[in-house]
């Protein structure tokens, strides 16, 4: 159909409306109402088809809305019923799926021109703007069409609604493909003083708008539950800030990228709102592992919270328990805390106020089982954590120098910090325990090889200003004790203990959880039993009276070696790796 030329003749504007009344058209009413035109795009129906379905057809269509990316103030969420009337998203929940006719969703900004929808470009200027790509709306259309769903696009003085066409690639040959192109077609207002959205529908002052008609129940749910998708709807706060990364909550895992939620599972222990970040790919489900790491560091190296180190911490001694279980980036990465910073005074305070002052870190790979043990005979609590936590924490040093001690560490401060008694300043009682202590080396001859008397035993002690750590007793350089003061006052019994054990180091040189250390003191102890209790000569020669009361003392004596030496030595006992002979 041909369009009617018209001969357009400028004249004074006076006699513009002399002409009008005689019947003479002018130029505004010959100019039509509006135009349509199609638009097509180099997309076809089953591109994305594999990640865009009914969520991501409103997440992204909400996106198009968002401040940030439309340039305006509001986005504005609004239904229509079937009996014709406009609601405002609060009364949704009134009503039944079967009422819905449209959902729309819409915005005060700028707009947009219509030709966006046939290009891959994007106009967004807002750094904090969540579309780049300039795919989404043609990525709505597709999902929407393969989903039966009717959309309809509006702008400034346009509306769209896409459709296909059929395309056959390599027509006639044998890789011959028959393809659906998208398209749009386009109805666009030809006079300046219309736009596309009629007064009924413009209640909010809208520029630009995507409606839903005829929505099918997937759809209508996913409307129901946008205040769960889409933060700018949430009344939800966050438990914690940190350089535009807000952490929602720490028991549930979820993704929210300017305001957006991620679909996906992104391995992650929290909740995370990332205000700033820009996804690297046109996939939002795509968030690389090492950007969410990158994220979470910054998270770690940052947050000044103690409430948030503290559950951090706690979380993850509780993980490095359950090294079967599910993998989390929040304790599987690596980080540094700036040292010497305020940062690091309240990773250190968080540390010893949920685990107490003689806590000690320990590395979940560690393979060195005796740290344990040798840090609890000291009185230390092991706290073992994932390895990039426990590295984190061992090269923490507050403004005041303090640091995070391995049981190591405690056990060098305890030695750096006694100081020596001379035996003149000892009480008398504190020598005659001295004394008792170098007569017990008659006893400790394990075999007529190891003759290793103890020729020096030292005495130490802390100043009153001293608030660390403090050892009962350590082993020194050859055949040399150190016993603590205080172990002296707290009687021969006590002091005998301390020997003892510090003998056991210095024969042997190995750690408290060290085999070589345990059974040199069930040894000990099976010599000093048979020092006290020897064989008696005159039951050898009664016949069955001998084997009786032999039987019976070897009972009594057995009975009374494993009370002496206590249950650190039942493993060994259960697996037959001790005996008790002649000496």
């Amino acid at each position: 159909r041909k369009t009617k030329k018209y001969k357009v003749i400028s004249i004074p504007k006076d006699w513009v409306e002399v002409l009008h009344l005689a019947g003479v058209k002018t130029e505004k009413e010959i100019i039509p109402d509006y135009v349509i035109e199609k638009v097509p795009t180099s997309l076809t129906l089953d591109y994305g088809a594999e990640i865009w379905d009914t969520q991501r057809i409103l997440l992204d269509a909400c996106q198009n809305h968002l401040p940030n990316d439309s340039g305006g103030n509001n986005i504005f969420l609004n239904f229509q019923t079937k009996d014709g009337i406009w609601h405002s998203y609060e009364e949704f929940k009134k009503f039944e799926d079967s009422e819905i006719k449209k959902i729309k969703l819409s915005d005060d900004g700028r707009g947009y021109d219509y030709k966006s929808l046939g290009l891959f470009a994007s106009v967004k200027e807002h750094q904090d703007s969540s579309g780049k790509w300039g795919e989404g709306l043609k990525m709505i259309a597709a999902s929407a069409i393969r989903n039966n769903i009717s959309v309809e696009f509006s702008s400034r003085n346009w509306k769209a609604t896409p459709y296909t066409e059929k395309e056959v690639l390599n027509q006639g040959e044998i890789n011959e493909k028959k393809v659906q192109r998208l398209s749009f077609k386009v109805q666009r207002n030809v006079k300046d003083d219309q736009t596309s959205l009629n007064d009924e529908e413009s209640q909010n002052k809208e520029k630009s708008s995507t409606s839903f008609i005829d929505p099918p129940p997937e759809l209508i749910q996913e409307f129901r539950d946008i205040k769960n998708k889409v933060l700018l709807f949430s009344n939800e706060k966050p438990m914690f800030s940190v350089d535009n990364i807000d952490i929602l909550d720490m028991f549930k895992s979820k993704l929210y990228v300017k305001n957006i939620l991620i679909p996906g599972n992104q391995q992650t222990r929290y909740t995370y709102h990332l205000k700033d970040f820009d996804i690297e790919t046109r996939d939002r489900d795509a968030i690389k592992k090492e950007s969410m790491q990158s994220q979470i560091r910054k998270v770690l190296e940052n947050i000044k919270d103690e409430t948030f180190i503290k559950l951090y911490l706690m979380q993850a001694k509780d993980y490095a328990q359950k090294t079967n279980e599910e993998r989390f980036l929040e304790f599987d990465t690596f980080f540094c805390i700036p040292t010497r910073t305020e940062n690091a005074d309240v990773w250190i305070k968080a540390f010893q106020e949920y685990f107490g002052k003689d806590a000690c870190v320990r590395e979940m790979s560690s393979q060195n089982y005796m740290e344990a043990a040798q840090a609890e005979h000291m009185g230390l609590e092991t706290i073992t954590l994932p390895d990039g936590i426990a590295n984190a924490l061992l090269d923490l040093e507050g403004t005041d120098g303090k640091k995070i001690p391995s049981y190591k560490d405690s056990l060098n401060e305890a030695i750096e910090n006694a100081n020596p008694v001379n035996e003149d300043d000892l009480t008398p009682k504190e020598k005659a325990i001295v004394q008792q202590l170098y007569k017990y080396n008659d006893l400790l001859f394990l075999s007529k090889d190891t003759i290793n008397k103890i020729t020096q035993i030292n005495i130490f002690d802390y100043d009153q200003s001293y608030s660390g750590k403090k050892a009962a007793g350590y082993a020194g350089f050859g055949n040399t004790v150190y016993i603590s003061r205080t172990a002296l006052k707290q009687g021969l019994e006590r002091a005998t203990d301390v020997f003892l054990h510090e003998v056991g180091h210095a024969q042997t040189g190995a750690e408290d959880a060290a085999p070589e250390f345990r059974n040199y003191q069930t040894g000990l102890s099976a010599a000093i039993i048979t020092k006290i209790f020897p064989l008696e000569e005159s039951i050898i020669d009664n016949g069955l009276t001998k084997n009786i009361r032999f039987s019976r003392f070897k009972n009594t004596i057995k009975k009374l070696f494993w009370e002496i030496i206590g249950e650190q030595s039942n493993d060994a006992k259960d697996n037959g790796d001790i005996e008790v002979g002649e000496y």
